[in-house]
Parts: C-alpha cells; sequence; structure tokens
C-alpha cells in the first residue's frame, strides 16, 4: 500500500455526481458551489415498466474521462427507499466501471439505519447488510449527518455497536457522522427569535450530540429536560429521566432536538407531557422530518405526522433538507450542503491511503 498522502479537492481531478432521489440533486450542486468544483453531475436514471431501475453518467456531458477521478455522489435514500437504495448500487458500479479512484458516497438520508441491532430472534441487522453492499461496491468514504444509531460527531466505531466491523478484502469501511444540531439551533436562534430556551432531549441517549446546542443556548443543566424511551414493536413509552427536575415551564420557550421524526409518536408523547407541565410555546428542531400520512397505536383514524404534532402542542418544526416530503411539514429549512462541504474539506485535509 503507498504512503498517506495530502488530497484537496480540485475541479481538475474531482467531480459531483447527484442521484435522484429527493433532494440528492440540490445538495450536490450546494456541495460542489462550496467545494469551487463546478457544477453537479446529474446522474441519469429511469424505471423500466418492471419497476427496475435503468442508471447511466452522463459521460456525453462530462467529455472527459474521469478515470482516477476523486467522485462525490450524493444520493439519499428517502422517498422509496428500497428502490432508491438499488439505484444508489447502480451508480457506484457504474463509477467503478469508469476507474474512477476514490469514492466518497455522501448519504443525506441512510436507508434503515434504526435497525441497528436485533430487537428479537431471527430479525436481520438491517443496516449492517446494507453496510455491506455499500463496501462490496469499493466505496472509500461514507459520510452521513445525525445517523440514527451513532450518536456521536466523527468517524464511526463499529466494534462499538452490535453491527460490529464491516469490512471486504480486509478493508473497513470508513464511515463519518456529521451534525446538524447547531445550524438548527442557530436557525431557531436567528430566525425564531429563540434565545434562552429549555432544552428538551427526547431520548437521553441523543444528548452527546445535543451538549453542543446546550452550550450554544448557554443552557444550565436544570433547564434541560432528558427522557428515557422505550420501544416494544409499535409502542413507544416515554417518561422523565431519572433523577431529572422539571423547572417551571410557563413563559418559557422550548425546543426539543432529535436525529429524526417519523410518525411522530414519541415527540407527541412528549409534547402532550410538556403542556400537561404548562409548556405552551414548543419548537421541534429534527435533522430528519419524513412526514408520513399512518394511524398510530391507540389512534381511530390516520392522520400526517404534521397533524399528529401540531395536535400534541408542537408550535413549529425547523429541519433540514435531507428529506423531501410530498406535503411539506414545515417552511423551516436548513440546508446541510455547507455541513457535507465542511465535512469533506476537513477529512481531505487530513492524510488518507490511495
Amino acid at each position: 500500500m503507498s504512503a498517506p498522502q495530502e488530497r484537496f479537492l480540485t475541479a481538475d481531478d474531482s467531480i459531483v455526481f447527484g442521484g435522484r432521489a429527493g433532494n440528492s440533486r440540490k445538495i450536490a450542486r450546494g456541495i460542489a458551489k462550496s467545494l469551487g468544483l463546478g457544477e453537479a453531475v446529474n446522474v441519469y436514471a429511469e424505471d423500466f415498466a418492471d419497476s427496475e431501475t435503468y442508471v447511466r453518467l452522463p459521460l456525453d456531458r462530462i467529455k472527459r474521462n474521469i478515470a482516477g477521478y476523486h467522485a462525490i455522489y450524493v444520493q439519499t435514500t428517502v422517498p422509496m427507499e428500497n428502490h432508491h437504495f438499488i439505484e444508489t448500487l447502480l451508480t457506484l458500479d457504474a463509477l467503478r466501471e469508469q476507474r474512477v479512484g476514490w469514492i466518497d458516497l455522501v448519504i443525506p438520508y441512510l436507508v434503515y439505519a434504526r435497525q441497528d441491532k436485533v430487537f428479537h430472534p431471527g430479525e436481520a441487522l438491517s443496516i449492517r447488510a446494507i453496510l455491506k453492499a455499500i463496501k462490496a461496491m469499493r466505496v472509500n468514504r461514507i459520510f452521513t449527518i445525525d445517523v440514527h444509531f451513532w450518536r456521536s460527531v466523527g468517524r464511526v466505531n463499529f466494534e462499538s455497536t452490535q453491527i460490529g466491523p464491516i469490512s471486504i478484502d480486509g478493508s473497513d469501511l470508513q464511515m463519518y457522522n456529521l451534525t446538524a444540531t447547531n445550524a438548527l439551533a442557530t436557525y431557531a436562534k436567528e430566525r425564531l427569535g429563540i434565545e434562552h430556551p429549555i432544552v428538551v432531549i427526547p431520548d437521553k441517549g441523543h444528548r452527546p450530540v445535543a451538549e453542543p446546542v446546550e452550550r450554544f443556548f448557554k443552557t444550565s443543566d436544570d433547564d434541560v429536560i432528558l427522557f428515557d424511551k422505550v420501544r416494544k414493536r409499535d409502542e413507544v413509552s416515554v417518561s422523565l429521566a431519572s433523577g431529572r427536575s422539571v423547572p417551571d415551564l410557563g413563559g418559557r420557550q422550548l425546543i426539543l432536538f432529535d436525529d429524526m421524526v417519523g410518525t411522530g409518536t414519541t415527540i407527541a408523547k412528549v409534547a402532550s407531557w410538556l403542556r400537561s407541565k404548562g409548556g405552551t410555546d414548543i419548537t421541534l428542531a429534527v435533522t430528519h422530518a419524513i412526514n408520513h400520512k399512518r394511524k398510530a397505536p391507540g389512534e381511530s383514524e390516520p392522520m400526517s405526522t404534521l397533524e399528529r404534532l401540531t395536535r400534541a402542542g408542537v408550535s413549529r418544526i425547523v429541519t433540514t433538507d435531507t428529506v423531501k416530503n410530498k406535503e411539506p411539514i414545515t417552511k423551516h429549512i436548513v440546508p446541510v450542503a455547507p455541513i457535507f462541504a465542511a465535512g469533506l474539506q476537513e477529512m481531505l485535509q487530513t492524510p488518507v491511503a490511495r
């Protein structure tokens, strides 16, 4: 193996590709602009009548040989998670067919990240299978943001999870988790006027990622509310974390931080609890916000995530553009392209093995 060398991105030997899922192309354009890499290239994809996917790199538009290039491929995996994951694998194969020298895969929303352990005998450990498939395509690094199974910022240590090392041919997968919490907090302060809030963490396991937010708002420990969350299949229960007290919520701004909201049942329960204690101004700051419509356990009729949260007392939602909903969940959107660009640039200023 050659000695590690410093690696810097230039438009002469680097190229950004955007997939078609959700906001992938928008994020790809933002990354390319932030890194000074010219225009991002849209990967061509279409579906056959039997729902199989066809993928092609638009070489006629690129008009140069990209063998040896540093490729940054941006593809989220929501909506239509299964479909777009297959599209991701096909695109990675097309990149390797062109003999690119390095692939950084940027996945704003990583499919199956919530199935990171075996909860019941006989289950698949889904995210392990997903990551093995990606590694088999000889991806050099993955960048994602506030991924559900890793609560810290930086390189993921798979050995400390049930997933275990992801290794193919003696090479371990490198995966880096970035965070949007600072960007969400900045938006809440500058655009929504939230200055000295009570910070609420619906699952105390997420506190490591939220700690910078507590410092950002200069929040004392007394103004942090932590909850324990217990999931049994589709049922979720929340309770105030052991040893925690509740400050006076009357007239205070409350801001909930979480990595993602799907159906919104957990956040709705937390918001209802806060409202029962006198909370009235409740902001939800969440990296990934999916606006599903379904009937949750205990409900008599289907409702959207937004409707469920609003009924529970959430005043407003701030989220990122990792998810593109058919029915918008909020108008308060924070772009993630600058976060990914900064993460890529930081990694490229450290030696990497070629």
